[in-house]
């Protein structure tokens, strides 16, 4: 059931939507971008739900993708050996689906009032004790995700919720926390200012998950930081730990932030309900962590993510060459001689 005070979703009008940064499109090498987003840009005129049903063909279109389709097969098989080739069959359709869904929700994000959007959008909060309980902490909260679903809705769900608790009743007389949004920064320049342009309602700060410093200020001061460390790195700043049961390079960062910060490390997700609704939830604080051992902190961040896409394993991003890199320098799991033996 939708929280008490919600408006019927069916009844709400379409976000209004922003001004298209044209000027970010300056360059001649950047038009073919802007005659890529400019419709989808009109397109948001459309209600929500209505835009929304584009992550359909989306959804078609990767499916089309023979690229796409093989690293999600291969993923799948990779981290569910136990089940039958039909239900792999199944959790790869339905994470093409998915990944279109969260595809057009995140443009919708991009181009419009978001915040008008999601308002009073969060139908349940699961676990929702351990959200409050690190934000009346006087410490830095590293708010751990991953890439399932879209992972602008992942963090405007939670900047809503930060924001709403902060001008309760309840909280009244209470700082709210600054809120940093990481990201993997684009080589591009342009790339780099349009997503943080697409992003700016939704954080305080930007930092590329590189920027270890500007990090580490904001959780010193008491700032919540979102990261989502489920996307392999090259060879600073990585080790080999289990995802699924299978090695993946993974960041170590998270555990090194919180060594240095004292922040703690709380599990979050968000997931797609009926009606244009949606929930969160919160999971435990991770416990006596870090401890100080880089590769037992990236397990134990590697599990927390695991959990997480356990829950509802179709809506992760399984088309991510989540297994690129081998700890032998072997070759990747994703090349045909070697994928073969996967299928």
């Amino acid at each position: 059931m939708p929280i008490p005070g919600t408006p019927n979703a069916n009844a709400m009008s379409s976000a209004m939507i922003r001004k298209f940064p044209f000027s970010c499109f300056r360059a001649p090498q950047h038009w073919p971008l802007a005659l890529l987003l400019f419709p989808l840009y009109i397109l948001c005129l459309l209600p929500f739900r209505m835009f929304r049903a584009l992550g359909y063909v989306f959804a078609w279109l990767f499916k089309l993708s023979g690229k796409i389709r093989h690293v999600t097969k291969v993923n799948i098989r990779l981290c569910f050996p136990e089940s039958d080739n039909d239900q792999q069959h199944a959790v790869a359709n339905a994470s093409i689906k998915e990944l279109g869904l969260s595809i057009a929700e995140t443009l919708y994000l991009w181009f419009t009032d978001g915040n008008r959007l999601l308002k009073q959008r969060i139908s349940k909060i699961e676990g929702e004790e351990y959200w409050r309980n690190a934000v009346a902490q006087n410490r830095g909260i590293i708010v751990l995700s991953c890439h399932s679903g879209s992972l602008d809705m992942n963090v405007a769900l939670l900047y809503q919720l930060l924001t709403q608790n902060a001008n309760s009743k309840e909280n009244e007389g209470l700082k709210r926390k600054e809120f940093a949004f990481t990201y993997r920064q684009p080589s591009n320049n342009f790339a780099d200012r349009f997503l943080v342009w697409a992003r700016a309602a939704f954080a305080d700060f930007f930092f590329p998950v590189s920027n270890l410093l500007g990090i580490s200020r904001v959780l010193k001061k008491g700032g919540i930081v979102w990261y989502a460390p489920d996307i392999e790195t090259s060879k600073k700043g990585r080790v080999f730990v289990k995802f699924m049961g299978v090695d993946a390079a993974t960041p170590s960062a998270i555990g090194k932030l919180a060594q240095s910060s004292g922040a703690l490390v709380l599990p979050y997700r968000h997931k797609r309900e009926a009606k244009g609704y949606y929930s969160l939830k919160f999971y435990p604080p991770l416990e006596a962590f870090p401890e100080g051992d880089e590769k037992k902190d990236t397990q134990t961040v590697n599990d927390a993510i695991e959990q997480i896409v356990r829950e509802e394993p179709a809506a992760y991003w399984w088309s991510i060459k989540r297994f690129r890199y081998r700890p032998d320098g072997g070759p990747s799991v994703y090349t045909p001689s070697v994928s073969k033996k996967v299928n």
